[in-house]
């Protein structure tokens, strides 16, 4: 099966629907939300961040669950960013992320849609200590060129791997990130669309939904690179 497949296509409200429009007046971030990013306190950030961000991101997770396991054709499971590890430095941005296994998510290829102060970003993640990251090496090299095509076609994604990739998208720059990903322990691959904190604070939690699902639809070639059907093999 091609990686540029999907199982079951979302559809999209049309902008300038009633729904869309009635949306603008009850925003669900706030400027008041991504300002939260500019304390500079660890206690301060995190507390507000728990009490504030994780119930909204936690609301939108809800409503994104089950189109989107329809989108991938596998049973999802939400999961929250708890930041945990941190003990000193406040996190810069914050997540509620979607994994095919229901114990962690980090392991495998997972999406994640994260809120910073610059605006909401989705993004197809695999961590640099990820069971599933040399099969993702692995079908990213073997699909370099598809791949490649399928970028260069959806500028809206970038790579967050590489500082080159975020511009560059051709064969060759696919093929040096397989390599970097068998080859170096710490290397990581996020591939991501983002949705401008200006724009995001005239969207209402319907609308961001059917943006994100717009995004995932376009990663999802990606995505689909990491599972073990994938054909990097």
């Amino acid at each position: 099966m091609s990686l540029l497949s999907s199982h079951n296509p979302v559809q999209y409200t049309q902008k300038g629907s009633k729904v869309e429009q009635s949306e603008v007046s009850d925003p669900l971030f706030r400027v008041s939300d991504l300002e939260i990013f500019q304390i500079p306190a660890f206690s301060d950030r995190m507390t507000r961040l728990r009490s504030e961000i994780s119930p909204k991101l936690l609301r939108l997770g809800e409503s994104l669950i089950q189109p989107l396991s329809k989108l991938t054709g596998e049973d999802l499971y939400i999961h929250l960013a708890k930041h945990l590890r941190r003990t000193v430095n406040p996190p810069v941005t914050t997540w509620v992320a979607f994994a095919r296994t229901k114990r962690a998510y980090k392991p495998t290829v997972h999406f994640r849609v994260a809120l910073s102060g610059e605006g909401l970003r989705t993004t197809v993640f695999v961590e640099d200590y990820a069971e599933d990251k040399l099969k993702f090496a692995e079908a990213l090299c073997s699909n370099a060129s598809e791949i490649s095509e399928h970028l260069l076609n959806h500028p809206a994604i970038k790579s967050y791997s590489i500082p080159d990739m975020v511009s560059k998208a051709d064969e060759l720059h696919i093929i040096d990130l397989s390599d970097r990903l068998r080859k170096i322990k710490s290397q990581h691959a996020v591939f991501g669309i983002e949705l401008a904190g200006k724009k995001l604070l005239k969207l209402g939690e319907q609308a961001i939904v059917r943006s994100v699902l717009k995004s995932v639809k376009e990663l999802l070639p990606l995505y689909n690179c990491g599972l073990p059907n994938s054909s990097g093999s």
